[in-house]
């Protein structure tokens, strides 16, 4: 096991790694984070001890990983900026704020869907295997609650009888929807019916889904 003298060497290696791939100057590095570019000189130098509740604030401020800056593996992170995204586990409870927590989601996202208000954006699992190959069982989400307007064979969250799903809707006539799934072995087990739009609550549009998250 490294001793913390071993420890420190890495976190300031990896510190300074990070500035020098990430930002333009340790000014930049420090304004980023609100403290002076002092005592990330001296930090970087050995001046100052590199502790853990040091190595954890700089981590939580960037968004990185916890135990990021203590390890010599190759870090490919990409840094980005986060925004808050409400995440509810189970959809049944997608309103019900006591089962309601935040996840961070990276900003780059936001603008890979194109995506200009964040704050119309909330998160869930998705809990069947009705959608797949599209969206995989427990994959997360994202899921635009402005958008309410149906448009041809995309995906929405949406509530029917009291119960919410998740399905790609087709317009099948004046105000009439199909329910639609993408796992051709359920197809034959799954009756596709146009029902009126208005027994229908749009709560959503699914805008992406992250496969791979923590």
């Amino acid at each position: 096991m490294a001793n913390s003298k071993e420890i420190e060497a890495v976190r300031r290696k990896q510190l300074n790694s990070l500035i020098k791939q990430k930002f333009n100057s340790i000014s930049e590095f420090a304004a980023k984070l609100g403290i002076n570019k002092t005592n990330v000189a001296t930090l970087l130098r050995g001046v100052r001890p590199f502790t853990d509740f040091t190595a954890n604030k700089i981590e939580t401020s960037l968004g990185l990983p916890s135990g990021y800056l203590s390890s010599e593996n190759d870090q490919k992170f990409i840094l980005t900026d986060f925004i808050d995204v409400k995440f509810y586990e189970d959809i049944k409870n997608i309103f019900n704020s006591l089962f309601e927590k935040r996840i961070k989601i990276a900003t780059q996202i936001c603008d890979q869907l194109k995506i200009q208000n964040s704050d119309s954006l909330i998160a869930t699992k998705m809990n069947d295997e009705l959608m797949y190959p599209t969206i995989n069982k427990d994959e997360l989400l994202i899921i635009d609650t402005s958008q309410i307007d149906i448009e041809e064979n995309k995906i929405y969250l949406f509530e029917i009888n009291g119960f919410y799903k998740i399905r790609r809707l087709g317009i099948t006539g004046k105000d009439m929807v199909a329910l639609h799934i993408d796992n051709e072995n359920e197809k034959k087990k799954y009756i596709t019916s146009s029902m009126q739009l208005s027994d229908i609550k749009i709560l959503g549009k699914v805008v992406g889904g992250i496969k791979h998250y923590n």
